[in-house]
């Protein structure tokens, strides 16, 4: 797998991974890797999926970062999706809705409580 970028741990990340030896060198920064770049990178899955995510605000970004499985594995999805939130983002949950319509889902609404609690499944 090919790292997309890598970050930094904040302090009690560095502290927490020292106490687990998750680390045998000096470098404390961690690959990121987009979902498509998770399941893709190996191996193609063929199996079926269901992704679940509540990420306060940043759906849509891990939506777009998994393009690749919504397009070809059609998998179910569980989504927590914050409207107030995803603005610090820079998106509306309206722009949420319209990608996820784009892929070709329909989305119902389960529940509504401090956040909008949506099942997309392709139409």
């Amino acid at each position: 797998m090919t790292a997309l970028s890598s970050v930094t741990l904040p302090k009690w990340g560095l502290l927490l991974s020292q106490e687990l030896d998750l680390y045998n060198s000096r470098d404390k920064s961690i690959p990121i890797q987009s979902l498509d770049g998770l399941l893709f990178g190996d191996a193609i899955c063929n199996r079926p999926l269901l992704l679940k995510c509540d990420i306060e605000g940043a759906e849509l970004l891990v939506l777009r970062g998994a393009a690749k499985i919504l397009k070809q594995l059609s998998p179910v999805l569980l989504l927590s999706v914050h409207p107030n939130l995803c603005q610090k983002f820079g998106y509306s949950i309206t722009d949420t809705e319209d990608y996820l319509k784009g892929m070709g889902y329909e989305i119902r609404l389960l529940n509504i409580d401090s956040e909008l609690h949506w099942l997309c499944e392709k139409k």
